[in-house]
């Protein structure tokens, strides 16, 4: 092969769409490109050519609106094939090479012909951003994976077979013997075809050894029946996820109403499965708060197996919030053991990023303590203020650093009783401004980690009601979502950080993610959506139809891309030994990662500019 047309195809071979194609592919696609030099200030796409996809090999080009306001930017190795898609950005868009600059250009024609020869060339333009993005982040992080790893496994096919079953008059004895012939630490208890309940092996030793209930008795005298089970198609790793969440080590498995047998903890460790489901388990049998923190230590370690297991961004922070959620937990459980019974009824409320399951290993603590209204400060005041000291202590040493901004339970502004609170929210609701949304930006996202459930109940159910119904506040939600723009711009396609100490440096999390997390959130509480995680708002928003389907999975797969990204980042840090935060170099990235954030960044704008257009039409409701 000639080497300049090696060369050509080794270019195309780095850069999406054409990475996807063979070497014959880009062969058969090098041979109908034509090559220009355009020099700075030229328009951009050239007016005398006819419409063409166009790669950029060096340079850059830029697309401002009548304003002067950036759109878009274009850098080596991105392609712009909108006039052959018919997706333009507008009438009003300019575009103007900003470097000299040496392209790539395919006639549409061209471009058509090979859509129809090569499957995924065309599989490529026919999918939506959000589809690009799911597709990058398979390619880039999870093809290298084991077939055996969790992300790519059902619970089918981690099941245990049917003969783990017994029925509830079986002897306790009995069971034990099933168990050790099974080498099982559970056994399904059924009846008809239909799941009864549970026996374990700590069951045994709880009610055999400790309560001296005879062996000879039913084992239905000793078995578990408020159940968890799971469907055979649930992913393994979602699964585990529950099984984390919810403290547990035995999965019952039911398909169309029948149990179909049983998962448990150590099937998950015989897939090299992260120890995330232990770690929960020790941090509830931990005695004191130091022994919570040790435990903590190896959040770092979990996360970085969890990265190189090629697992979604979203399903890492389930596992960190899940871990953050039984630290809190215990800690509070130690403290009231150490103060003694609470004075009044309460809920110790997680705000933020821990009330959306969100939460990495840099991530700071936001909480706040909902009081009953009988309580007095004079008389019960010391024991909520010495439970709350206590409590975001011994979060912090756990690696949950306190808060900078003090959202958290010390602070006596948060440490209120549900009368005070709904005096905060309503003064937020009706009273928007700059310093209300900040605080609504926060408190909005609040989840029961301890507690009364009827207290939280008692004040969300107002709140979103008031939320709901006041078109103002809509509007000012939708400013604040507004607020911070996605970072396209000039250096390397992006707008850099100019904070002293992280210059030029994206900021994956402020820029990146929590425009899309108000944008959810915005959706959630104008709809009535319950939702917490973004996610779930955003599918839900989609669901409902208040918000395009194709758009809100684009933003959950932007959400994704970006949030990947971000832990692989921090994950790094952690090998280094360095202390993990949000700022990513650009110059780390390869290409391919640079050019699909750009690709997320522009779904966020996209939503941004139609937020925008309905928010200044005064037709936001």
């Amino acid at each position: 092969m000639d080497p300049e047309l090696a060369d050509i195809c080794q270019f195309l071979g780095e850069h999406a769409p054409f990475d996807q194609c063979d070497a014959t592919e880009l062969e058969q696609i090098a041979r109908q490109l034509s090559i220009r030099y355009l020099r700075h200030g030229s328009p951009f796409p050239p007016e005398t050519d006819r419409p063409a996809l166009y790669l950029l090999r060096t340079g850059a080009a830029e697309f401002r609106d009548a304003a002067n306001r950036l759109l878009d930017r274009l850098q080596e190795g991105e392609i712009y094939a909108d006039d052959c898609l018919g997706s333009a950005l507008g009438e009003e868009a300019q575009g103007r090479f900003v470097e000299d600059s040496l392209v790539y250009v395919l006639p549409c024609e061209h471009l058509a012909s090979l859509r129809e020869e090569l499957p995924e060339l065309d599989a490529y333009f026919r999918a939506s951003t959000g589809k690009r993005l799911r597709r990058a982040f398979e390619r880039l992080y999870a093809t290298d994976m084991p077939s055996s790893d969790l992300t790519r496994l059902d619970v089918r096919d981690l099941l245990r077979p049917m003969n783990y079953a017994i029925a509830a008059d079986t002897s306790i004895r009995e069971a034990a013997r099933r168990m050790m012939e099974g080498k099982t630490s559970g056994l399904l208890v059924v009846k008809d075809d239909r799941l009864e309940g549970l026996v374990t092996d700590h069951d045994l030793r709880r009610h055999c050894v400790i309560e001296q209930v005879s062996p000879e008795e039913p084992v239905r005298t000793i078995m578990t029946t408020d159940l968890y089970s799971v469907a055979p198609e649930m992913s393994a790793f979602e699964a585990l996820l529950e099984m984390t969440r919810r403290n547990i080590r035995h999965l019952p498995v039911v398909a169309a109403g029948q149990p179909a047998g049983l998962v448990t903890a150590v099937d998950f460790v015989r897939q090299q499965a992260t120890s995330a489901v232990y770690l929960v388990g020790d941090i509830q049998r931990a005695e004191s708060d130091e022994a919570v923190a040790r435990i903590c230590t190896a959040l770092p370690e979990v996360q970085i197996r969890l990265v190189g297991s090629g697992a979604k961004g979203s399903d890492v922070q389930q596992v960190v919030t899940s871990i953050a959620d039984a630290a809190t937990r215990r800690l509070i459980d130690l403290a009231e053991t150490a103060l003694g019974p609470a004075p009044v009824p309460y809920a110790w409320v997680s705000v933020g990023s821990q009330s959306r399951r969100e939460m990495t290993i840099s991530s700071d603590q936001d909480n706040m303590l909902l009081l009953d209204d009988a309580f007095d400060a004079a008389r019960h005041g010391p024991w909520f203020e010495a439970l709350a000291a206590r409590v975001n202590q011994g979060l912090a040493a756990c690696g949950f650093r306190l808060c900078p901004g003090e959202v958290m339970a010390r602070n006596p502004h948060w440490r209120q009783p549900l009368s005070h609170w709904l005096r905060y929210f309503r003064h937020w609701i009706e009273a928007p401004e700059r310093k209300a949304m900040m605080y609504a930006s926060n408190f909005f996202d609040l989840r029961l980690i301890h507690g009364e459930t009827t207290l939280l109940d008692r004040l969300q159910a107002p709140i979103r009601q008031q939320a709901q119904d006041n078109h103002i506040f809509h509007a000012h939600l939708a400013a604040n979502a507004l607020s911070r723009r996605a970072p396209l711009g000039i250096f390397s396609g992006f707008v850099l950080t100019t904070h002293e100490e992280q210059a030029d440096t994206l900021d994956l999390k402020q820029d990146g993610l929590i425009p899309i997390v108000d944008i959810a959130r915005l959706y959630a509480l104008v709809n009535g959506i319950g939702a917490m995680n973004t996610l779930e708002r955003l599918r839900a928003a989609g669901e409902l139809g208040v918000m395009n389907r194709e758009t809100a999975q684009d933003l959950v797969e932007a959400y994704e891309f970006i949030a990947s990204l971000r832990l692989r980042h921090q994950a790094a840090a952690a090998r280094r030994g360095d202390a993990p935060d949000n700022y990513l170099d650009p110059r780390d990235l390869t290409s391919p990662e640079r050019s699909h954030l750009k690709q997320a960044f522009r779904v966020v704008r996209t939503v941004q500019g139609a937020l925008n257009q309905r928010y200044q039409g005064g037709r936001f409701a």
